[in-house]
């Protein structure tokens, strides 16, 4: 399964083992300096420069080589949601109501 990551009220992204905001794993956030790091993570000097390679430094995989991922704004009736995952995990999600708003590379 390729992962989702969920934006929260904080700006940190939960990074779930799963196309929906189920089986959080963990959560990542970007610092001022663009670079992405695991909160609460052993070693604080540990930076990953893009969002998905942080991501699945959380999920303890390698990442996929060559595969491209979306961020996507989401609506479901009065709810908002942000989300990067992969194209093909969007049907999933769409599966449980969330329309597309907005698609970003």
């Amino acid at each position: 399964m390729k992962p989702s990551l969920w934006r929260d009220l904080r700006g940190y992204w939960s990074v779930c083992d799963s196309p929906a905001l189920l089986n959080v794993v963990g959560h990542i956030f970007q610092r001022p300096e663009k670079t992405w790091v695991i909160e609460e993570e052993d070693d604080p000097k540990r930076m990953f420069i893009f969002q998905m390679e942080a991501a699945y430094a959380v999920l303890k995989r390698e990442m996929p080589a060559g595969e491209q991922y979306c961020e996507y704004e989401l609506k479901r009736r009065d709810e908002t949601a942000f989300v990067v995952t992969y194209p093909e995990v969007l049907d999933s999600i769409r599966a449980d109501g969330w329309s597309v708003v907005s698609r970003s590379w």
